[in-house]
């Protein structure tokens, strides 16, 4: 069920954003260690995608150069028309991998979590469990204490009583 959530979050994000957030963590929590260096990798994704949509724009525009210039006009449109299909394809490929490679890590940090979560709260019951055991424990402890406590009072004054009568 939790891995669902992940996958919906995941539908959520805009991965054409370069950058990437993430909340202020407590320290030494091995998890959003993980988030840090996943949404650096995210980053590093992003900004690769980026520097090759400015490529393929860089292509386009020598495109459009050369046939504006009409030197060898059909030659040379049709290498960088040809030039700049490779680089779109390319790219496609390039995010379609990059898409695939973030939903994988978001969706297993996710179940990760989600076991994590599961743990600890087994866990929290099984001390809830404790503490309870140790509180009736304590409880009946106390009241066989108190027991003594009343009978050794009762025979403390018993013995008060009579003490008088043997002097």
């Amino acid at each position: 069920m939790g891995c669902s959530i992940v996958a919906q979050t995941l539908s959520a994000l805009n991965i054409q954003s370069p950058e990437v957030t993430s909340k202020a963590a407590p320290p030494g929590d091995e998890l959003n260690d993980s988030v840090k260096a996943l949404s650096e990798k995210l980053s590093e994704a992003l900004l690769n995608i980026r520097s090759k949509e400015d490529l393929v724009k860089q292509h386009a525009k020598v495109a459009e150069e050369a046939v504006s210039e009409e030197l060898d006009p059909g030659e040379r449109v049709g290498h960088l028309d040809g030039a700049l299909k490779e680089c779109l394809r390319q790219l496609r490929q390039a995010r379609e991998e990059q898409e695939e490679k973030i939903y994988e890590a978001v969706a297993k940090k996710g179940c990760e979590w989600e076991s994590k979560k599961s743990e600890l709260q087994n866990k929290l019951v099984e001390l809830h469990a404790q503490l309870q055991s140790a509180t009736d424990a304590d409880k009946t402890m106390l009241a066989e204490v108190r027991s003594k406590l009343d009978a050794a009072e009762k025979e403390n004054s018993t013995l008060k009583l009579k003490a008088p009568f043997k002097s």
